[in-house]
């Protein structure tokens, strides 16, 4: 039988004595939000930092480095996978995978997930599925933990089970300092999500575990920032993080230096050409980040002069996916997105 441990023994006090943030039901997506987001340098993130309350999280010097674009909630009915979760009520689309969600004013579970990408297509239906608040407020102090157990179905390795467990805590609060300045009464949820997934009767097991740090406060209903870890064991080991769009103090600097510049061909296989229009002599870096926010390609140029330029950028040996190029120069930065195919 499944074992649901919440405490919530000194919320309701301390958020009465403090009026100290919580979540909500509020927080839970709906269809039609949009999280909108930058991915996160992580070398210029220093840590998640303490815990327990009255804290200030410094984070002003995180480096955003390109937009996605926001993960949107839809409704499952429009996903391609609505015969797999039909009680599902919210479905989070991102980068060619869907995660179902259920709940409502007094709980938030995860269903399962639908992935269909270049590297794998797999459906995961979760018969005992993970709870991850299971009471409102949630905050200082609440801790729960859940197991969660089903099966996943892929194209290239079969069908099989997966187990594990989501642990959640708010285990920090005070202020964080973020780019776009200090957010006060803020308090940090850490998540730990294990799973096991054994494919072909257990000849092709992975193991993976992420730990996850939301900052939450009441200026927005997604987090702040986030930070944390994602590994495979054996396999690989993920560092990542990102900001809100509210957070990063990321705009479009206009000045006498900018340069501008569009990217062809989109999709692009083996090369892809950068035209740049440089309003004066320039020196400029060029950047291919991927979705992890690892560089995987980069050029430096000096002593450009101004009018039109076409740089080769070459892709040999980059992975099919959704990548971007960064330019950049003293003055400014932009980034734009490409397709590899």
């Amino acid at each position: 039988m499944k074992k649901i441990y919440l405490s919530l023994f000194c919320v309701a006090a301390f958020s009465a004595a403090n009026a100290q943030f919580s979540l909500t039901s509020a927080n839970i997506p709906v269809s039609g939000d949009v999280d909108n987001y930058y991915l996160v340098d992580t070398n210029s993130v220093s840590g998640p930092g303490p815990t327990g309350t009255g804290n200030t999280y410094l984070l002003g010097m995180v480096t955003p480095i390109m937009p996605m674009g926001g993960k949107n909630y839809v409704l499952p009915s429009t996903t391609p996978y609505s015969a797999d979760f039909p009680t599902s009520q919210v479905a989070l689309s991102d980068s060619g995978a869907f995660t179902f969600y259920s709940g409502g004013t007094t709980m938030y579970q995860m269903d399962g997930l639908g992935i269909n990408t270049t590297a794998i297509t797999a459906t995961v239906t979760l018969s005992d599925k993970g709870i991850i608040f299971n009471a409102f407020p949630f905050g200082y102090g609440a801790t729960q933990h859940d197991t969660l157990s089903g099966a996943i179905t892929t194209t290239t390795f079969g069908s099989g089970t997966v187990e594990g467990y989501i642990n959640t805590t708010v285990d920090g609060s005070g202020d964080i300092i973020l780019p776009a300045g200090t957010f006060t009464n803020v308090i940090r949820v850490k998540m730990e999500t294990y799973m096991d997934l054994s494919l072909a009767g257990g000849l092709f097991v992975v193991t993976q575990t992420e730990t996850r740090y939301m900052f939450f406060s009441a200026t927005s209903k997604f987090p702040l920032f986030e930070c944390g870890r994602t590994i495979q064991v054996g396999i690989s080991d993920v560092a990542f993080a990102s900001i809100n769009s509210l957070a990063s103090a990321v705009g479009v600097n206009e000045n006498s230096n900018a340069v501008s510049f569009n990217l062809f061909p989109s999709p692009a296989k083996n090369e892809l050409n950068v035209k740049m229009k440089l309003p004066k002599e320039n020196k400029v870096s060029i950047e291919v980040i991927n979705q992890l926010g690892q560089v995987v390609r980069s050029e430096k140029m000096e002593s450009l002069t101004a009018g039109n330029l076409v740089k080769k950028i070459d892709l040999t040996g980059v992975a099919s996916g959704v990548y971007f190029v960064r330019l950049r120069n003293n003055d400014f930065t932009k980034v734009e997105k490409f397709i590899v195919e």
